[in-house]
This record gives structure tokens, sequence and C-alpha cells, in this order.
């Protein structure tokens, strides 16, 4: 299957780990060492992310659903079953390679029904994880749309905070962090391109 980027994330990893393995105990160049691949890897993450994507932007501003769904052959570890939606077909996948970002493994959905949906999601996660990375999710947005994306409510969920942009091609990239349970603290952060319509 192929995949949207190397993989300088086992760089990192084994940088640390070379690292370890010649300690006789715990130093501060560890702690500085470990700091650094965890920096490396944030980076590599959301590097993948923003070329995700990127690449599925001309699929999306084609309007045609078969170049959409051709992203999950693309991009997925394990072609996923077809979920029902009242819109069509949506698939829900572990990339290939697996995404990191923030230190949490994130999933990719793909949906070619009623102009096209990618999105990049996390896991369910806490508040303040969830503040981080939606933060994070915006100055990326901010770089692709060359503007300060729009806050916009929804109708379903008055705790989201949702902010989005329209991309010269038509589609439009959505920032969203959304309340999965709020006495419990859980939340969920996507990143999701709209094909035009």
């Amino acid at each position: 299957m192929a995949s949207c980027a190397g993989r300088p994330e086992e760089r990192a990893r084994a940088l640390y780990h070379a690292d370890q393995a010649g300690a006789d105990g715990g130093t501060a160049n560890d702690a500085e060492t470990e700091a650094t691949a965890s920096e490396d890897l944030t980076a590599e993450g959301w590097r993948r992310v923003r070329a995700i994507l990127e690449r599925a932007r001309p699929a999306l501003a084609s309007g045609r659903p078969e170049r959409i769904e051709a992203l999950v052959a693309r991009w997925c570890g394990v072609e996923p079953t077809p979920q029902k939606t009242p819109d069509g077909p949506a698939y829900v996948c572990v990339p290939e390679p697996p995404l990191q970002v923030e230190n949490r493994a994130f999933t990719f959905e793909v949906s070619p029904a009623s102009g096209g949906l990618v999105a990049i999601v996390s896991p369910t996660i806490t508040g303040d994880e969830a503040a981080r990375i939606a933060a994070s999710a915006r100055a990326l947005a901010r770089r692709t749309c060359k503007r300060d994306p729009v806050a916009a409510t929804s109708d379903t969920d008055p705790n989201s905070e949702i902010h989005r942009c329209a991309l010269d091609d038509g589609t439009v990239l959505v920032v969203a962090k959304i309340s999965r349970d709020l006495e419990a603290d859980l939340w969920q952060v996507s990143l999701a391109l709209l094909g035009a319509t």
C-alpha cells in the first residue's frame, strides 16, 4: 500500500533508543534527547497530516466519488468495510504507516458522498489534550488557508469549537473540537477537508 511520507519518525526513535542503551542511568542528556525525539515525532506527524490533506485536494475538488474513494486504497493499511450512512458509504481506517500526532494515533476517514470528505481524526482524549491539538491544527489551517480560519457554530453540539476556511480550489478546510462526554472531560479533534459542492 502506498504511503504519503517516509519514516523519519523511525530515525528519531532509533536516536533515542541508542542513547538510552548507552547510558548507565538517567541524565540531563537523556531528558534532552527524549524531548528532541518527541518534538521530531510531533513535527513529522503534523507534516504528514498536511501532506495527506494537500494530496487529497485534487480528488475532492474534482467532485468525482471514484477519485475520492481511491484515497482509501492509497492510505489505509487494511481496506476497511464501508460503513452505511444516510449519505452513502464512509470508510474509517488506520493509515499506513500509522499516523502519530502529539503522541496519539490518529485515524483516517473518507466519504465520497455529498461532495466528499477526508478527515484526520484523534482518538477520544482529555480536554487539555484536545485544546492543545486543536490549537496546533488551527495553526496548520492558518498556514494552508493563508489567513485565520473563521469560527462557526454547531446546531447539534453547542460545546464544540469549529473553525473553517474556503480554499481557492473550492474545497473547505475545517478544524473541529467536539465533545464526546462532558462529565468525563472527553473530546475528539478532527482536521477535515470537504469537497467542492
